[in-house]
């Protein structure tokens, strides 16, 4: 038990990807961009927590063609969304 603890804690006291990336776009484009960033990334951690939670996530994987185009979706997320810009660009550079 002492061990389980042991992590839960390090777990507690570590920030997530989700404060990590909050703050890099929050320092690289500013404060108004950086709390939409904020706004998406609660409003889509809640909606999947409540997909796990409702038992819909299960459901929507039991399906084959449903489960295909999740992991075609996360290869999207893997490999192409990592070389897209952010935010399009603005005519002039400066």
């Amino acid at each position: 038990m002492f061990t389980f603890a042991f992590a839960v804690f390090f777990l507690f006291i570590t920030p997530g990807p989700g404060v990590l990336s909050a703050a890099g776009v929050g320092s690289a484009y500013g404060y108004r961009k950086g709390v939409r960033y904020f706004i998406g990334l609660f409003i889509g951690t809640n909606i999947v927590s409540l997909a796990v939670i409702s038992g819909l996530a299960s459901i929507m994987m039991s399906n084959p063609p449903m489960r295909a185009l999740f992991c075609s979706h996360r290869l999207d997320i893997c490999f192409i969304s990592p070389s897209a810009s952010p935010f399009p660009a603005t005519g002039s550079p400066s």
